[in-house]
C-alpha cells in the first residue's frame, strides 16, 4: 500500500518492506507514533513561541526520528528543517516551519489511521 499516493508523504510499502513484511510490528510502530506525536507537538507549541532553541531542537529531532521509522520522508524533512533552523539560532523561521510540520503530521495521521484498518 503506497500511501504516498494520497499526499501524506508516506510510503506504506517501504515501511512494510523495511520491516520484512511484519504487519504486527508495523501496527505497533504506527500506534506508538499516533500516541506519542501529540505530546511532542504540544512541546513544540510551547517551545517555539518561547524561543527555546534547545527544546525545539530536541523535540524536532525526536519527531524526525519517529517519522523516519515510519518511512514518512516528507514529515521527516519538515522536522529536519525545523531542527536545523533552531540549531542555527534562526528562531524567526521556526513558527512557519512548525506550522508546515504540523500540517504534514496531520495528513500523515489520517493516512496512518487508514493504514491500520488495512493491516
Amino acid at each position: 500500500m503506497k500511501a504516498d499516493d494520497r499526499g501524506a508523504g508516506f510510503d506504506g510499502d517501504a515501511l512494510l518492506e523495511r520491516l520484512g513484511g511484519d504487519r504486527p510490528l508495523a501496527r505497533e510502530l504506527i500506534r506508538a507514533f499516533l500516541e506519542e506525536s501529540p505530546t511532542l507537538l504540544a512541546e513544540l507549541r510551547s517551545a517555539v513561541p518561547a524561543r527555546n532553541a534547545p527544546e525545539v531542537v530536541r523535540t524536532a529531532h525526536s519527531l524526525r526520528g519517529a517519522l523516519l521509522q515510519l518511512s514518512a520522508g516528507a514529515g521527516a524533512a519538515h522536522a529536519e528543517q525545523l531542527e536545523s533552523s533552531a540549531s542555527r539560532g534562526d528562531l524567526d523561521a521556526c513558527p512557519g516551519l512548525q506550522r508546515a510540520l504540523e500540517a504534514e503530521i496531520a495528513r500523515l495521521e489520517r493516512t496512518l489511521h487508514a493504514m491500520l484498518d488495512e493491516l
